[in-house]
């Protein structure tokens, strides 16, 4: 797999993953992701970062807050 298409995740909820597939998200513009987990959408911001997953710099984006999904 390419690594331009993993980011890195930093905080959130416990059991949440650490690196996610970028066609696994939403990128809401180049500042914001959100992933559904557990029924809820996790919102995450760019640190404008990046960090290493297996061996690779990926861009860092940390958990700011969780919404509901509504049914």
């Amino acid at each position: 797999m390419n690594m331009q298409e993993i980011v890195a995740l930093e905080g959130g909820p416990e059991g949440a993953p650490c690196a996610c597939r970028v066609e696994d998200l939403s990128l809401v513009d180049t500042e914001r992701a959100v992933i559904s987990y557990c029924g809820c959408n996790e919102h995450y911001a760019s640190t404008g970062e990046m960090q290493e997953v297996e061996g690779q710099d990926v861009p860092l984006y940390r958990w700011s807050y969780r919404t509901r999904i509504a049914e």
